[in-house]
């Protein structure tokens, strides 16, 4: 049963553990680099139409969550096309990078448990062929 909307690199998966150095109470930005599926790739059980992973991704996904992350005080800063990999795994390359911005963990870990926002997420699963969200400060000097 998924209890959250974000897979995460943890042990038990779990996004408080991977968020645990974010200073707590303090907003913080999410940069995510993206990788799309030329189609998105769902669950058999899907009975929606094809569309392509980006179109799955910010428009079904992205387009059914803004007003839940909005309301909670979440908001995107950033996005762009990626244009290549300066540093980074051999073959691993970026469609897009996006920055979001929490007002707090605990913002961002109560959302990622909201039963739409967990209803939603087969969007983001099956638009991306590759994901990366990396947690970071707002400012250079952690404020």
């Amino acid at each position: 049963m998924i209890t959250h909307s974000i897979i995460v690199t943890s042990p038990n998966n779990d996004l408080e553990e991977a968020l645990k150095d974010v200073p707590y109470g303090s907003g913080f930005r999410v940069v995510n680099f993206l990788k799309f599926h030329p189609v998105a790739i769902y669950p058999s059980d899907y009975e929606g139409p094809s569309v392509t992973g980006e179109y799955a991704y910010w428009t079904l996904y992205i387009g059914g969550v803004a007003p839940i992350v909005g309301a909670a005080g979440g908001s995107l800063k950033h996005r762009s096309k990626a244009y290549g990999t300066i540093a980074g795994l051999p073959g691993e390359e970026w469609d897009e990078v996006a920055i979001f911005e929490w007002p707090n963990v605990q913002t961002m870990t109560s959302l990622a448990k909201h039963p739409k926002v967990i209803e939603l997420s087969v969007h983001r699963i099956a638009a991306t062929k590759n994901l990366r969200m990396v947690p970071m400060a707002i400012q250079l000097d952690g404020n």
